[in-house]
């Protein structure tokens, strides 16, 4: 596998953006259909050309995600991307976004950031909560095999990095690993562990 290039990487930063602004254009044109929110007509009137440029670009192929997990994960591989770029990895503000300035990080970086969130995956998928003696929720490992890693994980993050809170956040988790390994030159959305 090789390091994708920069020009690459800030190529798919750009789609995912686009698509990001796109579904919560999308988002925002739903709750100002119910009733839940107000646009002054100006500010409207100047997003909708963005908005027909968009799906004439992508030809009519970007879809609302399905659930949290699918928005998780387009948020996830955002904000990989970004982080890729030199950015915060929660650095999803599309008015500051173009005004900083991108140094790609190093591959030693994308490695020890992809191993993290292949841990926290695996750890999320091999874990489980039970209830102990006293009816209090505990968090175990789901197969005895894996409950050697499974402290060995415990003691290196703590339980509040490696229990996502919600399928939003595991969205995220795994749409950062999603991105990280296309980085190093898998395709998009391998998330074995």
């Amino acid at each position: 596998m090789a390091l994708r290039r920069k020009r690459e990487i800030a190529a798919a930063e750009q789609e995912f953006f686009e698509i990001f602004w796109y579904m919560c254009q999308m988002f925002m044109k739903k709750r100002i259909e119910a009733g839940r929110t107000t646009v002054s007509a100006g500010i409207w009137n100047a997003s909708l050309s963005p908005e027909e440029q968009l799906r004439e670009k992508y030809g009519g192929n970007i879809l609302l995600p399905a659930d949290d997990f699918e928005w998780g994960m387009i948020n996830g591989k955002l904000s990989a991307l970004h982080w890729a770029l030199g950015k915060d990895w929660n650095f999803l503000d599309e008015s500051l976004w173009e005004k900083r300035r991108t140094v790609m990080r190093q591959e030693w970086e994308f490695l020890e950031a992809e191993n993290e969130y292949f841990e926290r995956i695996w750890f999320g998928r091999g874990s489980k909560f039970d209830l102990n003696e006293d009816n209090e929720p505990v968090l175990v490992p789901r197969f005895e095999e894996g409950k050697r890693m499974f402290d060995v994980l415990l003691e290196k993050y703590g339980e509040e990095k490696l229990v996502a809170n919600d399928d939003f956040e595991w969205g995220v988790w795994s749409g950062r690993l999603s991105a990280l390994r296309w980085i190093l030159g898998d395709e998009w959305d391998f998330l074995d562990t």
